[in-house]
């Protein structure tokens, strides 16, 4: 993968081998498709792909060395626009971080807020997704159904959080507001509801013979693959790799909750459209069980106070979650003063985007865009 500055690929941007008889073309970085500035160079004969180069850094702004710059309390804010689409995964590794390296206990409740709230915005991207990439397909109906049913969990964000995105909700020692008896009330209304808001789109949409024909026994990425490239989230487990953290190595209150971790062998187009649809039903049932089971209590560390002056001792440590991408770390270095030493962030779609430069070869180019969008990268996860 390169990062060669846009400059010097301008003479590349459409071009034509005469003597292999191969066309060089740029898709991006301002193609609509890619949902931000990526650029993919292609390398096609006839309209097969037989060579493809993801191109990356047109959204670099030095996101981990924000980390540094500034006090502890306030880094939350810019880690909201590392994943924009799952604020909250973007969050919580690097409070955890922190709150290992202090040694800081958080409250139980504040701890079964963070899953609920992780959940919750795992179904919000899930729903973003499947709407836009049905919309690249070009079917406009799923989107009006998808962002139906995301407001409703933005509303919730927004009373939780008091944000629709952006929520800079996670706190270093727990989380920043307790949920009001009127955001529990609008997430039951919601737990009751969506099951037959996915039911319709899933009607719609998986036994579409059009959706069927495009998504089905395309864009296969087998197993080894899917290891080799380092591929997570919901592209490993649809090629069969039967690993998730909440599971495997399951944190704050995972191992407490009941679910299921959907995975499918076929590594196609459709497995990773089915893994998505599964998971929020399963992040549906989590976010059930957190409010079953959620005891009362303090939802932040009360001593020491957490302000903007917190210094975090001499130490280091490493945080992980599974967010709607795959895994999403954050590695934190103090040296004991008011800014971190070091953050280094580590996300699923970097990863995820060397493995759909090796499905690429061998497709029609009028099938780059679906496969794009099955792999749902998020640029600034990549340009950090």
């Amino acid at each position: 993968m390169t990062t060669t500055p846009q400059s010097t690929l301008a003479p590349a941007l459409f071009k034509h081998d005469y003597e292999s008889d191969l066309m060089t073309l740029a898709m991006g970085p301002h193609h609509p498709s890619t949902h931000g500035v990526l650029q993919i160079m292609l390398k096609l004969d006839g309209e097969v792909v037989v060579e493809a180069e993801p191109v990356i850094g047109f959204l670099h702004r030095s996101m981990e060395r924000m980390g540094q710059e500034r006090p502890w309390i306030q880094y939350t804010a810019a880690l909201n626009r590392v994943d924009y689409l799952a604020t909250i995964h973007s969050e919580v590794p690097y409070c955890v971080a922190a709150e290992r390296i202090a040694g800081l206990e958080v409250p139980e409740r504040a701890q079964w807020l963070r899953v609920l709230m992780m959940e919750l915005n795992r179904i919000h991207s899930h729903l973003l997704w499947v709407g836009t990439f049905l919309l690249d397909m070009g079917a406009t109906t799923i989107v009006m159904y998808s962002l139906r049913e995301r407001e409703l969990i933005l509303d919730i964000m927004e009373e939780v959080t008091g944000m629709r995105m952006m929520n800079n909700y996670t706190r270093i020692g727990g989380v920043r507001y307790d949920m009001t008896p009127n955001s529990i009330e609008k997430t039951r209304e919601f737990i009751k509801s969506f099951p037959q808001a996915l039911s319709d789109m899933e009607a719609i949409i998986t036994g579409n013979p059009i959706v069927r024909g495009r998504l089905i026994g395309k864009g296969l990425l087998t197993k080894q693959q899917a290891i080799d490239f380092g591929a997570m989230g919901p592209i490993s487990r649809a090629s069969g790799v039967d690993f998730d953290l909440r599971r495997d190595r399951p944190d704050f209150v995972y191992d407490k909750l009941d679910f299921k971790v959907p995975v499918f062998q076929e590594g196609d187009n459709f497995a990773r459209y089915m893994v998505r649809m599964e998971e929020m039903k399963e992040s549906l049932r989590m976010v059930e069980q957190c409010l079953d089971m959620m005891p009362e209590g303090p939802v932040k560390v009360e001593k020491p106070k957490i302000g903007p002056m917190w210094k975090a001792p001499a130490g280091e440590a490493y945080a992980e979650v599974e967010s709607a991408r795959g895994i999403l770390g954050t590695y934190v270095v103090s040296d004991g003063s008011g800014n971190p030493m070091r953050t280094k962030l580590r996300g699923a779609s970097f990863s995820n985007l060397h493995a759909f430069a090796q499905t690429l070869v061998g497709i029609n180019i009028s099938e780059v865009v679906i496969l794009l969008g099955t792999y749902d990268v998020v640029l600034p996860e990549i340009d950090r």
